[in-house]
């Protein structure tokens, strides 16, 4: 079977996938391989082509394109798309696969659905770790370096033209699946449905997760054997792998969900298990001799009691809200200090009973110090009204009533004129500098009316009639 593989990248370095195809790479670190003298291995076996660029400038051309459009300057765009078609490893003994051929597909595939872009297709034999399969590489500049005919799977109006990036939807990696499929179903290749959800889908964080172990598990294993004892186990299991075989035993042998539960509770004790091997993950192999000890003294699994959230959402948000604006502990809460100890009171939220606690100074700095937010950590984020950048913001004078306008407009007004007359901003903070924000007047203590007063200034002037 052919599958399809996407990986996008923000690396402004083109020349690291020029490398990874030419050269030998640890798979587990991605870290290239080097020989004693400290160079880069090649690639016993790779087919590699240019497709709107020299294969071996590839990184220069695509840099050049960028800086004629503008496009891929910054640190956060995606600036190049890297496709693996990987074939069945069958296709090679079955079906007469070699990588001349898959090389040739892999440029046809390209030219067909990444048309006008630089493209690096190679194709490597060796599969990943070495397990045989053979792939195709297509590795793209997101940038189109020329305009094309529009095509069907195009969704955009853009899509085909020069400058533009590519933009890819679920229905355009469904079009290029559906590709793969006929790709390989003409050339009379292994193939199956991938358009279907997979029975059981393995993130790749999960498959990393798998290897890593395998690996770990077959060094202990060979430690064992040479000191002549034989390893329970052989393959490595991850805690989704686990759950999902005692599901699958599970649901095969109950009826009803009650049943369900209880089997996996007592039978397979699931909890306990995923628990366990967790906290011998975090704590590591100094947890084993523990883990052991709760296996034996608790032979039925845990007993997990876990109380109701009885907090109402609007108390919730409101206690968080609290510490926004307001220290952690009042003042009012400090009853005592006498240079080395701090006496103060709280209200415990279990019971609402005060408790009066005296410790240590630095012990009490240390719990005020922990609710201090790292560097750059936002606190508050602003919707609606309060949104910085938005469209509607030109439109927001209409909320204000028709009346009204006239007397905002006015304060700006009055504002030029003390500068132009005075030479000083009225609104400019004397002390940071920052605009300030008009909002009341008080003249004397008391609270002036900004309509009454620029009503009785209006009054004041003569009409152009009189005049």
């Amino acid at each position: 079977m052919a599958i399809l593989k996407h990986i996008t990248s923000k690396n402004a370095d083109y020349g690291e996938a020029q490398r990874y195809l030419m050269f030998q790479y640890d798979e587990a670190t991605m870290k290239p391989v080097l020989d004693e003298s400290g160079r880069m291995i090649p690639r016993k076996e790779f087919y590699l082509d240019g497709i709107n660029c020299d294969p071996f400038t590839f990184d220069m051309e695509c840099k050049e394109l960028n800086a004629q459009y503008r496009k891929n300057q910054t640190f956060d765009e995606i600036k190049s798309h890297h496709y693996i078609l990987s074939f069945d490893p069958k296709d090679a003994a079955d079906n007469g696969l070699t990588g001349e051929r898959a090389q040739q597909l892999g440029i046809e595939y390209t030219r067909k659905n990444f048309p006008g872009h630089q493209a690096l297709v190679c194709t490597h034999t060796d599969g990943n770790n070495e397990s045989g399969n053979i792939h195709v590489h297509i590795v793209i500049n997101s940038l189109r370096k020329y305009e094309v005919e529009r095509r069907g799977f195009m969704e955009r109006s853009c899509d085909s033209r020069a400058g533009y990036k590519h933009h890819l939807t679920n229905n355009y990696l469904a079009y290029l699946k559906q590709d793969v499929m006929d790709l390989c179903h003409r050339e009379g290749l292994h193939q199956v449905d991938l358009l279907s959800p997979a029975e059981k889908k393995i993130t790749d964080r999960e498959y990393h997760a798998r290897r890593r172990g395998q690996k770990k598990m077959n060094e202990l294993n060979r430690k064992m054997l040479a000191d002549g004892v034989t390893p329970r186990k052989t393959k490595f299991e991850t805690q989704k792998d686990q759950l999902r075989r005692a599901i699958e035993e599970v649901s095969v042998a109950v009826h009803s969900l009650e049943d369900f539960q209880k089997v996996l509770r007592e039978k397979y004790n699931i909890f306990r298990t995923a628990l366990l091997n967790l906290m011998e993950k975090k704590i590591g192999s100094s947890f084993k001799k523990v883990k052991a000890k709760c296996y034996k003294e608790h032979k039925d699994g845990f007993y997990v009691y876990a109380k109701p959230n009885k907090c109402n959402p609007t108390i919730v948000a409101k206690y968080i809200g609290r510490y926004l604006g307001r220290p952690v502990i009042a003042t009012s809460r400090i009853d005592a200090y006498d240079g080395e100890n701090v006496t103060f009171h709280y209200n415990r939220h279990e019971d609402d009973q005060r408790v009066v606690e005296t410790i240590p100074v630095m012990d009490f700095i240390a719990r005020l110090i922990q609710h201090i937010p790292e560097k750059h950590f936002k606190q508050i984020r602003y919707y609606g009204l309060y949104a910085r950048s938005r469209e509607n913001d030109k439109k927001i004078n209409l909320a204000i009533a028709k009346e009204k306008r006239k007397t905002i407009l006015s304060f700006n007004r009055w504002r030029d004129c003390t500068l132009s007359s005075f030479g000083y901003d009225p609104l400019k903070c004397p002390c940071c500098g920052e605009t300030m924000l008009f909002l009341e007047f008080y003249h004397k203590h008391q609270h002036i009316s900004l309509n009454e007063m620029y009503e009785k200034a209006m009054g004041r002037l003569p009409s152009p009639s009189s005049a």
